[in-house]
C-alpha cells in the first residue's frame, strides 16, 4: 500500500514538473485573452533570448507581435526575452482581435523561432454602451426635456441627429431631436472651429415641444464611431415618462425699497423664452407708471416679471 502511494506521488510530481517545463518553453502573452481597451499594457515572454543586451529599451528593435485587424500600439523590449506593448488604438467597439506572431522570426543565436511554442490569442473590444443621468421629476415629463447621454467611446456629433430621436411608446410616432454639446450648449455645426467634432457626451432635446399626455421614449438607433467613421449598429431605448401640459404652480411677489415690484412665476417645467412675451403675460389692470421687464431663467422653471418705476432725472441748474 505504501509503495502504491509513493508511486502515485512520483507520477503526480513528474506530471507537474513536465507541465511547468512546457510552460517555461512556451511563448506567452499576458494577459492572454479577454477585453482589449485603449491604453492597455501587454507583456510578451520568450523562453530564449531574442535580442542583444544593448538593444534593450531602444527603438528600431524587431517587433514580434501583430494584431488582426490592425491595431496601433507602442512596444519596448524590457529584457532579452520580454516585450511590453501599450495599445494606442483606435479600438473599434465590439470588434474581435487576434494577437499573432510576426513571420520569419529568429532567436538571438540565429536559429528560427519555433512557432509551435505559440498559440494565437483572442481579444475583444467592449461593446458600445450609452447611459443617461436623466430622472423624471415629480411634475412629470416636460414637453421639452433635456436628456444627457454618456457614451463609453468617442462618437461623431455630426450626424447623431439622424439616429437619435424621440418616439411615442404606443404609436411609434417619431419626433426629431436637436443635439447640444455640453461644453458650448450649442448644436454641432460643420466646419465650426469652436465646436468639437467628437466626444463621449451630449444633450438631446426635442426639436419642437412634445405633444402632451404621451408616453415618450428616447431612441438611439445606430452611432457613428469617431475613429473609424463607420455607423455601428446599436439600439438603445430609454423610457422617459408621460408628458404633462405646462402649468403654473405658484406665484410670489417681492418689492424693493425703491418701489420696484417683482413677480416670480414658477411652472412645472422649463419655459421657452421665445414664448414669453407681453401678449401672453401681462399685469391687469395695467400700471402706467411702471416699466415692465420679462426675464426667463432657463436653468429653472421660473419666469420673472419685473415692474420698475419710471424715474425722471432732472439735472440741477447752476
Amino acid at each position: 500500500m505504501l509503495r502504491s502511494f509513493l508511486f502515485i506521488v512520483l507520477i503526480s510530481t513528474n506530471i507537474g514538473s513536465t507541465q511547468a517545463q512546457e510552460l517555461n518553453n512556451s511563448i506567452r502573452l499576458r494577459p492572454g485573452s479577454g477585453n482589449i481597451v485603449l491604453g492597455q499594457n501587454m507583456t510578451l515572454y520568450f523562453p530564449e533570448s531574442m535580442i542583444k543586451p544593448e538593444s534593450i529599451g531602444h527603438s528600431g528593435t524587431i517587433n514580434p507581435l501583430i494584431f488582426k485587424p490592425k491595431l496601433e500600439y507602442d512596444f519596448k523590449w524590457k529584457s532579452q526575452t520580454e516585450v511590453i506593448y501599450t495599445i494606442r488604438g483606435p479600438v473599434i467597439p465590439g470588434q474581435s482581435y487576434k494577437a499573432t506572431l510576426a513571420p520569419n522570426l529568429n532567436k538571438l543565436n540565429g536559429t528560427p523561432l519555433n512557432y509551435d511554442q505559440w498559440i494565437d490569442r483572442p481579444f475583444k473590444a467592449h461593446e458600445l454602451n450609452v447611459r443617461t443621468k436623466f430622472r423624471l421629476n415629480r411634475s412629470g415629463l416636460g414637453q421639452r426635456p433635456s436628456v444627457p447621454l454618456l457614451f463609453n467611446y468617442k462618437i461623431q456629433f455630426l450626424g447623431a441627429r439622424e439616429t437619435i430621436y424621440f418616439q411615442d411608446h404606443i404609436t411609434r410616432e417619431r419626433f426629431e431631436a436637436n443635439i447640444f454639446l455640453p461644453t458650448l450648449n450649442t448644436e454641432p455645426k460643420k466646419n465650426d472651429p469652436k465646436a468639437p467634432n467628437v466626444g463621449d457626451s451630449l444633450f438631446v432635446e426635442p426639436a419642437e415641444p412634445l405633444p402632451v399626455n404621451r408616453n415618450i421614449d428616447l431612441v438611439i438607433d445606430g452611432i457613428r464611431d469617431a475613429e473609424t467613421e463607420t455607423l455601428i449598429p446599436y439600439l438603445k431605448v430609454f423610457p422617459l415618462g408621460k408628458t404633462e401640459p405646462l402649468k403654473l404652480e405658484n406665484a410670489e411677489t417681492h418689492q424693493d425699497v425703491f418701489g420696484g415690484l417683482e413677480i416670480i412665476l414658477r411652472f412645472n417645467q422649463r419655459v421657452d423664452p421665445k414664448g414669453v412675451t407681453d401678449q401672453v403675460m401681462s399685469v391687469e389692470p395695467d400700471v402706467q407708471i411702471f416699466r415692465k421687464l420679462l426675464r426667463v431663467d432657463t436653468s429653472s422653471y421660473e419666469v420673472n416679471l419685473i415692474l420698475k418705476k419710471h424715474i425722471k432725472y432732472i439735472p440741477i441748474q447752476n
